[in-house]
């Protein structure tokens, strides 16, 4: 099922072309599971994923018995993944930088490739931070401006109209100002190379899959671990 809420920030792109067909084929268990394994997963926990997409999250979640909720601001997306992936997932169409509940709301809280394509990346971090309770945890994935196929002007990001990076203390910063500690920096592996066979995404890929042996700084994505504070 699916609630709808007033967006205070619609975007066309997403109701129109973004890929969520290809996102409902399937997805990338093996590197969810390096996302989501920054969370413990408590039976009867209840977990957030924002920025659900179809919802396979949600899925993870429900297989290691969390109450699992997503929200995300693509009617398109969940009318998908309630089609495609699961009827029972509880999705909710709303804004990312104004989440429609109540504060302290939940245990367990994911932002996989999300805040950074809000117009406040900041607020929604603070906005993660508020709604997870104290002692909770949340994972962000977020892209690095000191990446070094950015740097090279190799990979110039997603296809996503608007993408924010930072560097690691800079986004660091942001979770520090929320409320947050971060426990763990992970770095992201980067998408399966075959995921299609477009010649030049399957190059790209590869390149990013490489940065594995770089120091974490120069990774093109980070994976924030994250426990909100109890002060």
């Amino acid at each position: 099922m699916y609630a709808y809420i007033v967006l205070a920030m619609p975007r066309e792109y997403y109701e129109e072309s973004y890929h969520y067909e290809q996102d409902a084929q399937g997805i990338d268990k093996r590197r969810f599971e390096r996302f989501l394994g920054c969370l413990t997963a408590r039976p009867g926990a209840r977990y957030l994923d924002i920025g659900c997409g179809v919802g396979w999250t949600l899925s993870w979640a429900k297989t290691v018995g969390l109450q699992a909720f997503g929200i995300d601001f693509s009617y398109r997306a969940l009318k998908l993944g309630h089609e495609r992936v699961d009827r029972k997932h509880l999705f909710v169409q709303g804004d990312g930088m104004s989440l429609p509940f109540d504060d302290e709301s939940f245990e367990l809280i994911s932002a996989l490739g999300v805040v950074e394509h809000f117009p406040s990346p900041e607020r929604g971090i603070a906005e993660i931070a508020r709604v997870c309770r104290k002692g909770g945890e949340a994972v962000l994935v977020v892209p690095n401006s000191m990446g070094i196929l950015g740097k090279a002007r190799v990979y110039a990001g997603t296809e996503q109209p608007d993408e924010f990076r930072f560097s690691c203390q800079e986004w660091r910063a942001m979770i520090d100002r929320a409320g947050m500690s971060v426990v763990n920096i992970r770095k992201d592996y980067g998408p399966r190379i075959l995921k299609d066979y477009q010649p030049l995404k399957i190059l790209v890929r590869s390149l990013l899959k490489s940065t594995v042996f770089l120091p974490y700084y120069f990774t093109y994505q980070f994976i924030f671990c994250c426990r909100k504070d109890f002060c």
